[in-house]
């Protein structure tokens, strides 16, 4: 079971699991209306810009996309075993971790064309920062979490693991005088 709120237009959607469907409750009358989805939705994230609210849905293999203003309903195909689903208002991006395909699949919120990006074992859940249009993929069964750079679709992974077994032979003040020096780097890199 998952929930979304749209803060603009007030409405509330409810991804019922065992029933393949959405609720949608007004928040002004609480009046509701359902809206037939996949099958087993397990996560719903909502572009509050386009009205659209994105339901993943875990055995059907595919994203249905709700019109806000009506509720017709699309489906669109994802990787085997979609599970967390999030929004770049800003790009109008959809990202979807396919934990048995081990990828995410990329929506075109204008045309719901979709591209596919290799992640980690089990990707599971997902997150976009639409300032720097980063996406971070949480790796179930590996031990890393997939950055997306969302301009180029590009792929760094970045090795928690190995961050881990270095931090616990350095002492702390050198790991953080060593983490600001990569950042300083790293600015002084884009800045080229």
């Amino acid at each position: 079971m998952a929930v979304a709120v749209n803060p603009v237009t007030n409405k509330i959607y409810v991804a019922n699991q065992g029933s393949s469907n959405v609720v949608v409750i007004d928040g002004t009358t609480n009046s509701t209306t359902s809206v037939a989805v996949g099958s087993n939705p397990i996560a719903v994230a909502i572009n509050p810009v386009t009205n659209k609210i994105y339901v993943s849905n875990a055995e059907s293999a595919t994203v249905t996309v709700i019109d806000g203003t009506n509720n017709s309903a699309t489906s669109v195909p994802t990787g085997n075993h979609p599970q967390g689903v999030t929004v770049n208002p800003v790009s109008n991006k959809i990202y979807v971790a396919n934990s048995n395909s081990g990828d995410v699949t990329v929506i075109d919120g204008a045309t719901n064309a979709t591209a596919t990006v290799p992640a980690g074992t089990n990707p599971y859940g997902v997150a976009v920062n639409p300032v720097t249009n980063k996406i971070y993929v949480a790796n179930q069964f590996s031990p890393n979490v997939t950055v997306i750079d969302e301009p180029t679709i590009r792929r760094q992974s970045s090795r928690l693991e190995q961050r881990r077994q270095k931090s616990r032979s350095t002492p702390s003040r050198i790991r953080s005088m060593s983490l600001i020096r990569q950042q300083q780097r790293h600015r002084d890199q884009r800045r080229l």
